[in-house]
């Protein structure tokens, strides 16, 4: 009756497994804690730090986490939702200038 179900419990493993190895690998993270921003994976130079710092004070982010995922040779950014879209396009933008 549940002949199918190894079968499925494998395909739900080669999915998993497959997924986790494609997925992008995150060139820097960093987290912003009672408005202060540190970077927790990764190397980002200082002032790219102090200018995240920056945005995020000015937009009143006081808590949040900020990757730099990489795509071939470009970086996507990818924030949590407590980040506003307008921090977002700030930080792409400083991000842009910076690198």
């Amino acid at each position: 009756m549940f002949d199918f179900v190894p079968q499925l419990a494998f395909v739900g493993l080669v999915v998993g497994v497959a997924w986790y190895l494609l997925r992008p690998r995150p060139a820097f993270v960093i987290r912003i804690r009672g408005g202060v921003a540190k970077v927790v994976r990764g190397k980002t130079t200082a002032s790219i730090l102090n200018a995240v710092a920056e945005v995020c004070r000015q937009s009143g982010v006081t808590s949040g986490t900020i990757r730099g995922l990489t795509h071939g040779k470009r970086i996507r950014l990818e924030c949590s939702s407590n980040i506003s879209t307008g921090c977002q396009q700030q930080l792409r933008n400083m991000l842009l200038a910076e690198l």
